[in-house]
């Protein structure tokens, strides 16, 4: 049985894969939420480091768009995905719970 972490690692790989050539030094946290009508999601937050990239306004319009192929292949399709990006000069430790996260290059971990 899938979980919904299990689900939150995919998404976040997934989002990864499309953020590499905008945002290589990025990092990909996702963890399940549900909405005001009980339905299953994701919110997806990435912090990148605002002196060395920025997200363009189409990437950050544009990102669910771009992922939504791939997130079929794995089964996720019909659930909500949000996202933030977030400088990671302005993060703070509240801001979102422990849970999956990827990290981007391998060598950040």
């Amino acid at each position: 049985m899938v979980t919904p972490h299990s689900f939150a690692e995919i998404v976040a790989e997934v989002a990864r894969k499309h953020l590499r050539d905008d945002l290589p030094t990025a990092t990909v946290q996702a963890r399940p939420i549900t909405d005001l009508y009980g339905d299953p999601g994701f919110h997806l937050r990435i912090l990148y480091d605002g002196h060395v990239e920025k997200p363009s306004p189409r990437l950050m319009t544009g990102l669910y768009h771009r992922m939504w192929p791939d997130l079929v292949k794995h089964g996720i399709g019909d659930e909500l995905i949000s996202h933030s990006f977030i400088d990671k000069t302005e993060d703070s430790l509240w801001s979102l719970p422990a849970g999956p996260a990827t990290h981007l290059p391998e060598s950040n971990q």
